[in-house]
């Protein structure tokens, strides 16, 4: 699983899985995270073309009260966050993410 706003971060994560992991794009899904100062439907969109994922493939959407705060760059799509229901490719990731944190370098 995977969640950020970056359009580069998603897509580059969704080529590992499909080229690298052999994952079948009809297994993956998404839900979309924003504020409700989004508008939740061009998000959708957005996150649809970018994604090349399936309407039917997201879940329900999170949409939180906007907040003021401090934000440099606010998300006009808010976060996206794709993932994929499979325990081995996911123990095997741990692993990997367990060695890797674990090397010096």
């Amino acid at each position: 699983m995977l969640s950020n706003s970056d359009p580069k971060i998603i897509k580059l994560f969704l080529a590992f899985l499909t080229n690298i992991c052999g994952v079948q794009r009809d297994k993956l899904k998404a839900a979309l995270n924003g504020f409700d100062d989004v508008d939740l439907q061009e998000a959708l969109n957005f996150w649809q073309k970018e994604t090349k994922i399936l309407k039917e493939r997201f879940t329900k959407s999170t949409i939180r009260k906007a907040r003021d705060g401090t934000y440099k760059n606010k998300s006009k799509y808010g976060t996206i966050t794709v993932y994929i229901s499979n325990t081995k490719l996911k123990q095997f990731l741990d692993k990997c993410c367990n060695e890797a944190t674990n090397t010096s370098y």
